[in-house]
């Protein structure tokens, strides 16, 4: 019976650290991918939105766990992003359309990236080719 509780306390203590780790790895892929599309991060902080069993790249089984989070291009407005992970690996990340501020080129302005590939409509912000 105290063996069971040690392996209950033990497995409770990985998903907390597990958690951690990924809501921290969040917050930095959300705050970088502003920084490249050039609009602010806001709230510097991330909220769990979903959390589920995926598979990984590899067809294993999982954690996915989605966060939200808000970023402006100017200041006045909030609009919503978000980053998937699955594992310690990312799915996806993604920026509702904006404009960019004065070096505004795209009209719509989104942001997708996938298997840690992200692109803007008017230019790559990294190597890997876009998601389908």
């Amino acid at each position: 019976m105290e063996m069971l509780a040690l392996a209950i306390l033990a497995v409770a203590g990985w998903f907390w650290f597990d958690s951690m780790r990924a809501r921290e790895a969040a917050v930095r892929l959300g705050r970088q991918t502003c920084q490249r599309e050039g609009v602010q991060f806001l709230d510097d902080t991330v909220a769990l939105a979903k959390f589920a069993l995926g598979r990984n790249r590899k067809g294993h089984a999982a954690l996915q766990r989605t966060y939200r989070f808000e970023f402006s291009p100017a200041g006045n407005e909030r609009l919503a992003g978000q980053v998937v992970l699955i594992g310690g690996q990312v799915e996806a990340i993604n920026l509702a359309p904006h404009q960019k501020g004065a070096a505004y080129a795209d009209p719509t302005g989104s942001v997708s990236c996938c298997g840690g590939g992200c692109h803007s409509s008017s230019a790559p912000v990294c190597d890997e080719p876009r998601c389908g």
